[in-house]
């Protein structure tokens, strides 16, 4: 990594730092809010590790400790970016309908292929057509991550089934062949 993507990297995370700090409600509050997990932290250090112009960087351990305060994972965010990854929150409940959370994967989906057939219309994809496919995507990816977690937050109830199509428990193979089987019923409906 060449010295000014490094020093982009590091300001972000610097960044991530602060805004997180500034959720829970200043150094003050975060200071409090780390010393009712069981860690003292100076405020002083507190301020270096979100300073652009300190080397020193805050540990993993409060970084969880402040993402569970604050309710929003950040920094983590953040690092997950800086490797190519997206997060998602794993939001299921074993009681949520399957057909549902795909009900809306497929709406995601049909909303990221307008946008990018819409981007297209004109022969090129500008500034604004990346950002409205990207919002997209992330939608598709957030719906792909609910239903996850809902199947995951089912298998984890006994006696709960995944989803049921003849009193029986299927896979996601199940899932999709149900999903052929509404669309192949409703000749209107197109992928």
């Amino acid at each position: 990594m060449g010295g000014n993507s490094r020093s982009q990297a590091d300001s972000a995370l610097k960044t991530m730092t602060r805004l997180l700090v500034e959720r829970i409600g200043g150094l003050d509050a975060t200071v409090a809010a780390l010393s009712e997990g069981g860690r003292q932290v100076r405020r002083s250090i507190l301020s270096a590790y979100q300073s652009q112009h300190s080397d020193r960087w805050i540990p993993g351990d409060l970084i969880a400790r402040l993402e569970e305060v604050a309710g929003e994972p950040l920094i983590t965010a953040e690092l997950a970016r800086r490797a190519g990854f997206v997060l998602v929150r794993a939001n299921g409940a074993a009681g949520e309908c399957v057909m549902h959370k795909l009900a809306h994967l497929a709406a995601d989906y049909a909303d990221l292929q307008r946008a990018t057939t819409e981007g297209l219309a004109d022969g090129h994809l500008c500034e604004e057509d990346l950002a409205r496919i990207e919002r997209g995507a992330m939608e598709l990816h957030r719906a792909i991550g609910n239903l996850l977690s809902t199947i995951q937050a089912r298998r984890n109830k006994p006696g709960m089934m995944v989803i049921v199509e003849g009193g029986t428990r299927r896979g996601m193979a199940g899932v999709l062949a149900a999903v052929r089987g509404i669309w192949a019923r409703r000749p209107e409906a197109k992928l």
